[in-house]
């Protein structure tokens, strides 16, 4: 028996700070999330951060990395908020509580959960979740329910063609199994909410 123990580097990221901040790209006040970016060596399932390549700050709202000055006092004084209308807040704050109540942070970088390892499926519902926060950001509602509804098929498809095996999933990944139906009664009341 050939055992193969994988080596070498990667980089690897870690959570340093959460906020509020008045985001240059969506001009209003989000929040916000401050990842360390380090080069980690490992050595099977060993991993010991060697040398910090940098940081960056993430918006929460629209996604996008800025370079961690963008916290500066005195920048963050000099933006302009914009008064323009925004998406009705209890839908905003929903998808948020609903995005967060998923993990579908933790799904889209692929991390090990409570689950075990990620399946395909959920991956797509928790990218196509990510997605409806961008488009009710920028009251794109269409384009929003687009993603919502693909992500009900989805789970619909999945259930329908384990249907025969539907039972044996259940007792054999039931963890994945419910947060697929966790992820497509969440995705109902998005849809029900939307205007």
């Amino acid at each position: 028996m050939i055992v193969t123990i994988k080596y070498g580097s990667r980089p690897g990221e870690k959570l340093i700070e959460k906020g509020n901040f008045i985001c240059p790209l969506c001009s209003r006040k989000r929040q916000y999330k401050r990842f360390k970016v380090v080069k980690e060596n490992f050595f099977g399932i060993i991993s010991i951060p060697t040398k910090e390549i940098g940081e960056y700050v993430l918006c929460q709202s629209c996604f996008k990395a800025f370079p961690p000055k963008v916290l500066d006092a005195g920048l963050q004084l000099k933006m302009k908020i914009e008064e323009g209308p925004l998406p009705p807040a209890n839908l905003m704050n929903i998808w948020q509580d609903t995005y967060t109540a998923l993990d579908c942070d933790d799904l889209i970088t692929n991390k090990f959960t409570a689950i075990g390892v990620i399946s395909p499926i959920l991956f797509t519902m928790a990218k196509h979740m990510q997605e409806v926060g961008v488009k009710f950001r920028l009251e794109d509602y269409e384009e929003a329910r687009r993603y919502l509804l693909t992500t009900i098929n989805l789970g619909l498809e999945w259930l329908e063609t384990n249907s025969k095996y539907n039972l044996k999933l259940q007792t054999k990944t039931p963890k994945q199994h419910q947060r697929i139906l966790e992820f497509m009664d969440c995705t109902s009341v998005l849809l029900s909410r939307l205007p």
